[in-house]
């Protein structure tokens, strides 16, 4: 029972020394970051001073602010805050003054290019359409008479003919058989009577 007495507060010696220790490195280390701070605000500060005093004369520092100098160095992490309250929000800042207008170069006009290569002849279109028909024209002068022809071969006697006497009655005559174109006989007959010679 003693032993194991003895063995539960070693442990807890050990714990409690293992606590103090890593508390008391931490302490250093935020002691060691708070220094560090203190002393880049006062370089700072000093910097701020001598470019202000050299602006005065009307001189340019040579040397940057020392924001440029720290800017992008990690500095030695410090101990995580507490959240602090939103700030309000700044007043707009006042507008600056415009710029002045730029001058545009004067042009130059560029030279004039080559010509290109004559093209290939493009096909041939298709037919357009058939136009409108024109108008008649107008008729032509009449032809000369044409000479006079040959006389014609002597033609038969007619094969048949009327005629109407002085009394009103029509007669219809027709050849007579045998016929003799050279001495034409013919017999003409009414409705009425009969055959006259």
């Amino acid at each position: 029972m003693k032993s194991q007495r003895l063995l539960i507060w070693l442990a807890a010696a050990i714990v409690a020394g293992s606590f103090i220790f890593v508390g008391a490195g931490y302490a250093a280390q935020t002691e060691t970051v708070h220094q560090q701070v203190a002393l880049i605000e006062t370089l700072s500060g000093d910097s701020a001073a001598l470019r202000a005093q050299v602006y005065s004369t009307g001189e340019t520092p040579v040397a940057p602010p020392a924001e440029a100098r720290v800017d992008g160095v990690d500095g030695a992490r410090g101990i995580a805050g507490s959240q602090g309250v939103a700030g309000l929000d700044g007043r707009d800042g006042v507008d600056g003054t415009n710029g002045i207008d730029g001058i545009s170069p004067a042009a130059i006009p560029g030279s004039n290019g080559t010509i290109g290569e004559t093209g290939t002849s493009g096909v041939n279109g298709a037919d357009g359409l058939s136009g409108a028909s024109g108008a008649d024209g107008a008729p032509g002068q009449n032809g000369a008479d044409g000479a006079a022809g040959a006389d014609g071969a002597d033609g038969e006697p007619p094969a048949s003919w009327t005629f109407t006497d002085t009394q009103g009655v029509t007669y219809t005559c027709t050849r007579a058989e045998p016929f003799d174109a050279a001495n034409p006989q013919y017999t003409c007959t009414t409705p009425t009577q009969g055959v006259t010679p």
